[in-house]
């Protein structure tokens, strides 16, 4: 909703009367990653995203003072947000862009207190690792004969990027996962335990 400085960004309230411009998962923090739309043509063609790093987010009723994104009385004292960033704003983003938030995220797979795996989930907030999150499972353990838990990565041809090799160059990622349950199956053929797979394929957008 305003764009004080070229390294200054900030951001209609959360909760505006008369609709909704601002909404996250979580609040961005420093070492955040936010992506600015850029119209550097009259087409489509010219237009792009860059990136970059939030180093300090504050917030203040007084920011976008007179935006036409808010409505002067219904959102008069809600607070608005201040993006400090790096590197700084191209002229070409203009007030009223669009932006979006990233934050490096991990999954791993993680024991439980009963001792099954579980995936976790943990972020980069402010330059440390959070502790993981258990976000699914329990999956079979990493040395069982059937696995747990596989990420394959593919460039655009369909190849496989093995480990180590070029992270640019993936445009696909394949996961599959294996889980165990505690009940039995089987009937009169015999007791089993319950297992189960799922796969997932995922394609990068916007990819450069």
């Amino acid at each position: 909703c305003a764009k004080p400085n070229t390294t200054t960004m900030d951001l209609p309230p959360l909760n505006m009367a008369r609709t909704t411009l601002t909404s996250w998962f979580t609040t961005p923090a420093v070492g955040d990653s936010v992506f600015a739309f850029r119209a550097d043509s009259m087409g489509a063609g010219g237009d792009s995203w860059t990136a970059h790093r939030i180093t300090a987010v504050t917030q203040d009723p007084s920011y976008c003072a007179g935006s036409p994104y808010t409505d002067a009385v219904l959102d008069l004292g809600k607070a608005r947000w201040r993006l400090t960033v790096s590197p700084a704003i191209a002229d070409s983003v203009k007030v009223g862009a669009a932006i979006r938030f990233e934050r490096p995220t991990k999954y791993s797979l993680t024991v439980g207190a009963t001792g099954n795996y579980y995936l976790g989930r943990s972020e980069m907030i402010g330059g440390v690792w959070s502790t993981p999150t258990a976000i699914a499972g329990p999956f079979n353990p990493p040395a069982s004969n059937v696995g747990s838990m596989l990420f394959t990565m593919y460039d655009s041809t369909g190849s496989v990027v093995p480990t180590g090799g070029n992270a640019n160059s993936i445009s696909r990622i394949d996961l599959l996962i294996r889980a165990q349950g505690a009940s039995t199956s089987g009937g009169s053929v015999g007791l089993s335990n319950a297992t189960d797979s799922i796969a997932f394929r995922i394609a990068l957008r916007n990819r450069q």
